[in-house]
C-alpha cells in the first residue's frame, strides 16, 4: 500500500511541476504577444510620460534610472539631483504631441510646462515646446541628454 501510496504522491507532483510551467511560460508568452500587439510609440509615450512624472514630482532617482547608459556613467546620481534641484526652473508637467520612431531611435515633440523661478520675484508659469531623443536598448526607451558628451552611441558598456 506505501508503494501505491508513493507513486500516487509522485504523480501529484509530476502534474503540480507540469501545471506550473505551463502557467510560467504560457505568462511569458502572453507578456511578449502583448508587446509585440502594441502600437508604435504606444510604450514610447507611457515612459515619456513616466519620465515627465518623476520629474514634475521631483523623484530624480527614477527619472535618472530612465537616462541613457552612457549619460549616467558620465554623470552620477548626486550630480544628476543637484543639476535638477538647483535649477531656476522646476518642472510641472509635460504633454507628447508628436512622435518619430525610427527602429531603435525616436524623437518626441513635447509642451513642457514649467515653474520659473527668479530671485525676489514670484515664480511665473511658462510652456515650452521642446524635441528630444529616446534610444530603446533591450526593448527598453532611454532619455538621451541633450548634451553633446553624451551623444548616442550603441557602445554604451
Amino acid at each position: 500500500m506505501n508503494a501505491g501510496k508513493a507513486v500516487l504522491s509522485a504523480s501529484k507532483q509530476a502534474i503540480f511541476f507540469v501545471i506550473f510551467l505551463l502557467i510560467i511560460f504560457l505568462g511569458c508568452a502572453k507578456k511578449e504577444a502583448i508587446r509585440v500587439q502594441a502600437p508604435n510609440g504606444e510604450g514610447l509615450k507611457e515612459r515619456v510620460m513616466a519620465y515627465c512624472g518623476y520629474l514634475a514630482n521631483q523623484e530624480f532617482d527614477k527619472a535618472y534610472s530612465m537616462e541613457y547608459p552612457l549619460y549616467k556613467k558620465n554623470v552620477s546620481l548626486t550630480q544628476y539631483i543637484r543639476k535638477h534641484t538647483n535649477s531656476m526652473m522646476a518642472y510641472e508637467g509635460c504633454e507628447v504631441s508628436g512622435l518619430q520612431e525610427d527602429g531603435d531611435d525616436a524623437t518626441v515633440d513635447l509642451q513642457m510646462k514649467v515653474s520659473v523661478r527668479v530671485p525676489g520675484a514670484k515664480a511665473f508659469q511658462h510652456s515650452k515646446a521642446m524635441s528630444e531623443k529616446w534610444v530603446r536598448i533591450n526593448g527598453e526607451w532611454y532619455h538621451v541628454a541633450a548634451e553633446k558628451k553624451n551623444a548616442p552611441t550603441r557602445d554604451f558598456k
